[in-house]
Protein backbone atom coordinates (compact mmCIF):
# COMPACT_ATOMS: atom_id res chain seq x y z
CA UNK A 1 0.00 0.00 0.00
CA UNK A 2 1.13 3.53 -1.00
CA UNK A 3 0.12 6.57 1.24
CA UNK A 4 0.63 10.16 -0.19
CA UNK A 5 0.23 12.92 1.90
CA UNK A 6 -0.04 16.64 0.88
CA UNK A 7 -0.08 19.46 3.57
CA UNK A 8 0.41 23.40 3.09
CA UNK A 9 2.57 25.03 6.04
CA UNK A 10 1.09 24.79 9.12
CA UNK A 11 2.28 27.52 12.82
CA UNK A 12 5.75 27.26 11.17
CA UNK A 13 6.14 23.71 10.55
CA UNK A 14 8.01 21.75 8.27
CA UNK A 15 5.48 21.03 5.43
CA UNK A 16 7.47 17.79 4.79
CA UNK A 17 7.47 16.80 8.67
CA UNK A 18 4.15 17.03 9.01
CA UNK A 19 3.33 15.42 5.78
CA UNK A 20 4.90 12.61 6.96
CA UNK A 21 3.42 12.70 10.31
CA UNK A 22 -0.28 12.34 8.64
CA UNK A 23 0.84 9.19 6.39
CA UNK A 24 1.72 7.42 9.82
CA UNK A 25 -1.70 8.60 10.72
CA UNK A 26 -3.15 7.85 7.85
CA UNK A 27 -1.94 3.67 8.01
CA UNK A 28 -2.82 4.12 11.70
CA UNK A 29 -6.63 5.27 10.72
CA UNK A 30 -6.03 1.97 8.32
CA UNK A 31 -5.24 -0.26 10.94
CA UNK A 32 -8.13 0.99 13.83
CA UNK A 33 -10.98 0.53 10.95
CA UNK A 34 -9.45 -2.70 9.37
CA UNK A 35 -7.25 -4.44 11.22
CA UNK A 36 -3.50 -4.20 12.15
CA UNK A 37 -3.17 -7.13 9.45
CA UNK A 38 -3.86 -4.28 6.90
CA UNK A 39 -0.59 -2.91 7.60
CA UNK A 40 2.78 -4.45 7.14
CA UNK A 41 6.30 -3.18 7.70
CA UNK A 42 7.35 0.26 6.48
CA UNK A 43 9.99 -0.10 3.57
CA UNK A 44 10.51 3.81 2.45
CA UNK A 45 9.41 7.07 3.79
CA UNK A 46 10.02 9.70 1.68
CA UNK A 47 9.56 13.26 2.75
CA UNK A 48 10.28 16.33 0.69
CA UNK A 49 9.38 20.24 0.43
CA UNK A 50 7.95 22.10 -2.87
CA UNK A 51 9.12 25.33 -3.50
CA UNK A 52 9.05 27.80 -6.36
CA UNK A 53 12.80 27.29 -6.69
CA UNK A 54 12.72 23.35 -6.85
CA UNK A 55 12.35 20.26 -4.38
CA UNK A 56 13.87 20.00 -1.36
CA UNK A 57 13.84 16.02 0.01
CA UNK A 58 14.91 13.30 2.69
CA UNK A 59 15.22 9.19 2.34
CA UNK A 60 16.41 8.04 5.45
CA UNK A 61 16.99 4.06 5.82
CA UNK A 62 16.76 2.84 8.97
CA UNK A 63 18.85 -0.57 9.07
CA UNK A 64 18.79 -2.06 12.86
CA UNK A 65 22.29 -3.57 13.00
CA UNK A 66 23.33 -6.62 15.02
CA UNK A 67 26.46 -7.60 15.42
CA UNK A 68 27.65 -10.76 16.77
CA UNK A 69 29.86 -10.33 19.83
CA UNK A 70 30.97 -12.94 22.55
CA UNK A 71 29.16 -12.62 25.98
CA UNK A 72 31.78 -13.15 28.70
CA UNK A 73 30.69 -15.23 31.98
CA UNK A 74 31.00 -12.24 33.88
CA UNK A 75 28.54 -10.72 31.42
CA UNK A 76 25.66 -14.00 31.87
CA UNK A 77 26.34 -13.83 35.79
CA UNK A 78 25.35 -10.36 35.72
CA UNK A 79 21.83 -11.63 34.28
CA UNK A 80 21.57 -14.35 36.89
CA UNK A 81 22.06 -11.65 39.46
CA UNK A 82 19.83 -8.89 38.52
CA UNK A 83 16.81 -11.50 37.45
CA UNK A 84 15.48 -11.11 40.94
CA UNK A 85 14.96 -7.80 40.93
CA UNK A 86 12.44 -7.82 38.16
CA UNK A 87 10.89 -10.82 39.86
CA UNK A 88 10.42 -9.79 43.46
CA UNK A 89 5.88 -9.31 43.93
CA UNK A 90 6.68 -5.64 45.19
CA UNK A 91 6.00 -2.38 43.44
CA UNK A 92 9.74 -1.09 42.99
CA UNK A 93 10.26 -4.43 40.64
CA UNK A 94 6.43 -4.19 39.04
CA UNK A 95 7.91 -0.35 38.00
CA UNK A 96 11.50 -2.05 36.71
CA UNK A 97 9.32 -4.57 34.75
CA UNK A 98 7.38 -2.04 32.40
CA UNK A 99 10.12 0.37 32.49
CA UNK A 100 12.67 -2.40 30.94
CA UNK A 101 9.92 -3.20 28.78
CA UNK A 102 9.79 0.46 27.59
CA UNK A 103 13.82 0.66 27.48
CA UNK A 104 13.48 -2.43 25.34
CA UNK A 105 11.00 -1.41 22.93
CA UNK A 106 12.99 2.16 22.59
CA UNK A 107 16.07 -0.03 21.51
CA UNK A 108 14.06 -1.90 18.92
CA UNK A 109 12.02 1.13 17.33
CA UNK A 110 13.78 2.51 14.02
CA UNK A 111 12.09 6.05 13.89
CA UNK A 112 13.30 8.87 16.48
CA UNK A 113 9.88 9.36 17.59
CA UNK A 114 8.84 6.23 18.88
CA UNK A 115 12.52 5.99 20.53
CA UNK A 116 11.92 9.24 22.25
CA UNK A 117 9.00 8.63 23.78
CA UNK A 118 9.60 4.86 24.87
CA UNK A 119 12.71 5.73 27.02
CA UNK A 120 11.22 8.85 28.54
CA UNK A 121 8.56 6.27 29.50
CA UNK A 122 11.05 4.06 30.84
CA UNK A 123 12.68 7.06 32.95
CA UNK A 124 9.27 8.37 34.32
CA UNK A 125 8.08 4.79 35.64
CA UNK A 126 10.92 4.13 37.98
CA UNK A 127 11.34 7.64 39.35
CA UNK A 128 7.25 7.92 39.80
CA UNK A 129 7.36 4.52 41.83
CA UNK A 130 10.67 5.70 44.10
CA UNK A 131 8.45 8.98 44.67
CA UNK A 132 5.53 6.58 45.96
CA UNK A 133 8.02 3.91 48.26
CA UNK A 134 10.71 6.28 49.06
CA UNK A 135 8.72 9.38 49.48
CA UNK A 136 7.09 12.16 50.67
CA UNK A 137 9.33 14.40 48.49
CA UNK A 138 10.54 17.64 50.07
CA UNK A 139 8.29 19.74 48.10
CA UNK A 140 5.26 17.56 48.74
CA UNK A 141 6.00 18.11 52.41
CA UNK A 142 6.62 21.86 52.36
CA UNK A 143 3.62 22.84 50.51
CA UNK A 144 1.35 20.37 52.80
CA UNK A 145 2.58 21.93 55.10
CA UNK A 146 1.28 25.44 53.60
CA UNK A 147 -1.80 24.82 52.42
CA UNK A 148 -3.49 21.88 55.06
CA UNK A 149 -4.19 24.63 57.39
CA UNK A 150 -6.06 26.49 54.92
CA UNK A 151 -7.56 23.58 53.35
CA UNK A 152 -8.76 22.45 57.18
CA UNK A 153 -9.86 25.97 57.87
CA UNK A 154 -12.92 25.09 55.14
CA UNK A 155 -14.39 22.42 57.36
CA UNK A 156 -17.73 24.57 58.10
CA UNK A 157 -18.50 24.52 54.56
CA UNK A 158 -16.64 21.87 52.29
CA UNK A 159 -16.97 17.92 53.04
CA UNK A 160 -13.83 16.09 54.24
CA UNK A 161 -13.57 14.20 50.55
CA UNK A 162 -13.33 17.70 48.91
CA UNK A 163 -10.51 19.11 51.12
CA UNK A 164 -8.68 15.86 50.52
CA UNK A 165 -8.87 15.69 46.85
CA UNK A 166 -7.96 19.61 46.55
CA UNK A 167 -5.34 19.31 49.08
CA UNK A 168 -3.84 15.89 47.76
CA UNK A 169 -4.02 18.24 44.00
CA UNK A 170 -2.00 21.07 45.08
CA UNK A 171 0.36 19.14 46.81
CA UNK A 172 1.11 16.80 44.29
CA UNK A 173 4.71 16.64 42.59
CA UNK A 174 6.00 17.73 39.27
CA UNK A 175 8.00 15.12 37.26
CA UNK A 176 10.81 17.61 37.88
CA UNK A 177 10.52 17.40 40.89
CA UNK A 178 10.73 13.67 41.50
CA UNK A 179 13.53 12.80 38.74
CA UNK A 180 15.18 15.41 41.02
CA UNK A 181 14.11 13.64 44.44
CA UNK A 182 15.46 10.10 42.81
CA UNK A 183 19.20 11.36 41.69
CA UNK A 184 19.80 12.70 45.28
CA UNK A 185 18.52 9.81 46.89
CA UNK A 186 19.86 7.44 44.96
CA UNK A 187 23.34 9.39 44.59
CA UNK A 188 23.46 9.06 40.76
CA UNK A 189 25.60 12.64 38.73
CA UNK A 190 23.68 15.48 38.96
CA UNK A 191 24.25 16.45 35.45
CA UNK A 192 21.81 13.52 34.76
CA UNK A 193 18.94 16.55 35.02
CA UNK A 194 20.06 18.28 32.20
CA UNK A 195 19.21 15.12 30.03
CA UNK A 196 15.66 15.02 31.36
CA UNK A 197 15.44 18.85 31.03
CA UNK A 198 15.97 18.40 27.60
CA UNK A 199 14.39 15.36 26.79
CA UNK A 200 11.43 16.58 28.94
CA UNK A 201 10.91 19.61 26.47
CA UNK A 202 11.26 17.38 23.39
CA UNK A 203 9.00 14.97 24.77
CA UNK A 204 6.43 18.33 25.51
CA UNK A 205 6.63 19.56 22.54
CA UNK A 206 5.71 16.14 20.76
CA UNK A 207 2.56 15.32 22.81
CA UNK A 208 1.19 18.69 22.54
CA UNK A 209 1.37 18.82 18.88
CA UNK A 210 4.14 21.21 18.74
CA UNK A 211 6.66 19.46 16.83
CA UNK A 212 6.66 16.70 14.08
CA UNK A 213 10.12 16.71 13.00
CA UNK A 214 12.26 14.96 15.36
CA UNK A 215 15.87 13.75 14.52
CA UNK A 216 17.50 10.81 14.98
CA UNK A 217 19.77 12.68 18.03
CA UNK A 218 16.65 13.78 19.79
CA UNK A 219 16.32 10.50 21.71
CA UNK A 220 20.11 10.20 22.81
CA UNK A 221 19.50 12.12 26.22
CA UNK A 222 16.26 10.15 26.90
CA UNK A 223 18.04 6.67 26.29
CA UNK A 224 21.08 7.52 28.41
CA UNK A 225 19.16 8.97 31.37
CA UNK A 226 16.56 5.62 31.18
CA UNK A 227 20.15 3.51 31.12
CA UNK A 228 21.59 4.96 33.85
CA UNK A 229 18.41 4.65 35.82
CA UNK A 230 17.98 1.15 35.44
CA UNK A 231 21.66 0.30 35.52
CA UNK A 232 21.61 1.31 39.35
CA UNK A 233 17.78 -0.27 39.87
CA UNK A 234 19.81 -3.41 38.45
CA UNK A 235 22.26 -2.97 40.56
CA UNK A 236 24.55 -2.61 37.34
CA UNK A 237 27.86 -0.46 37.81
CA UNK A 238 29.96 1.58 35.09
CA UNK A 239 29.15 0.92 31.26
CA UNK A 240 28.10 -2.25 29.60
CA UNK A 241 30.52 -3.77 27.35
CA UNK A 242 28.44 -3.54 24.35
CA UNK A 243 27.88 -0.25 24.69
CA UNK A 244 31.32 0.77 22.79
CA UNK A 245 30.17 -1.65 19.69
CA UNK A 246 28.37 -0.26 16.93
CA UNK A 247 25.05 -0.46 17.22
CA UNK A 248 22.85 0.60 14.06
CA UNK A 249 23.13 1.93 10.26
CA UNK A 250 21.54 5.10 9.20
CA UNK A 251 21.70 6.06 5.89
CA UNK A 252 20.62 9.69 5.06
CA UNK A 253 19.78 11.47 1.50
CA UNK A 254 19.63 14.75 0.95
CA UNK A 255 18.37 15.72 -2.36
CA UNK A 256 17.83 19.16 -3.80
CA UNK A 257 16.00 19.39 -7.44
CA UNK A 258 15.37 22.54 -8.93
CA UNK A 259 13.90 21.96 -12.23
CA UNK A 260 15.46 22.88 -15.81
CA UNK A 261 14.25 26.19 -17.78
CA UNK A 262 12.48 25.55 -20.93
CA UNK A 263 14.27 25.87 -24.70
CA UNK A 264 13.12 29.15 -25.28
CA UNK A 265 14.78 30.96 -21.68
CA UNK A 266 17.78 29.00 -21.61
CA UNK A 267 20.31 26.94 -23.39
CA UNK A 268 21.95 23.40 -22.06
CA UNK A 269 25.23 25.22 -22.43
CA UNK A 270 24.06 28.32 -20.43
CA UNK A 271 21.95 26.25 -17.64
CA UNK A 272 23.37 27.61 -14.53
CA UNK A 273 24.59 25.45 -11.89
CA UNK A 274 21.37 25.60 -9.96
CA UNK A 275 19.65 23.47 -12.63
CA UNK A 276 21.40 20.66 -11.12
CA UNK A 277 20.68 17.68 -8.70
CA UNK A 278 22.65 18.25 -5.16
CA UNK A 279 22.44 15.37 -3.32
CA UNK A 280 24.62 14.70 0.25
CA UNK A 281 24.93 11.35 1.58
CA UNK A 282 25.43 10.65 5.45
CA UNK A 283 26.04 7.31 7.21
CA UNK A 284 25.76 7.55 11.13
CA UNK A 285 27.51 3.90 11.95
CA UNK A 286 27.29 4.61 15.89
CA UNK A 287 26.30 7.55 18.08
CA UNK A 288 29.71 9.00 17.59
CA UNK A 289 30.64 8.09 14.48
CA UNK A 290 29.56 9.46 11.01
CA UNK A 291 30.43 9.69 7.48
CA UNK A 292 29.46 12.38 4.99
CA UNK A 293 29.41 12.86 1.60
CA UNK A 294 28.35 15.64 -1.16
CA UNK A 295 28.19 15.82 -4.66
CA UNK A 296 26.40 17.42 -7.11
CA UNK A 297 25.13 15.13 -9.95
CA UNK A 298 23.84 16.16 -13.49
CA UNK A 299 19.51 16.20 -13.93
CA UNK A 300 19.60 12.61 -15.79
CA UNK A 301 16.79 14.31 -17.96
Amino acid sequence: MRVDSLTSSLRGLRQSALAELRAFATLGLTALILGDNAIGEICSSEPYDVQSGGQLGTTRVYIAARYPRLASANELDHVDFTLPRILADDKSATARVFALRWYEKGLRSIYPIDRLLAFFIAMETIVSAHADTAGPVPQEIARKTMWKPVIDAQKPIIDSDTRGKALTSITQTSLGERVNFYLDRTGLPAPLYDQFRIARDRRNDVIHGNVTDVQMSDPSGAEQLAAAILKHEMGLLGAMSWESHPRSLITTLNWQYAPRAGPAETTEAQAPPSQYQKISFRMDLTKDDSHQAEHIAEDPR
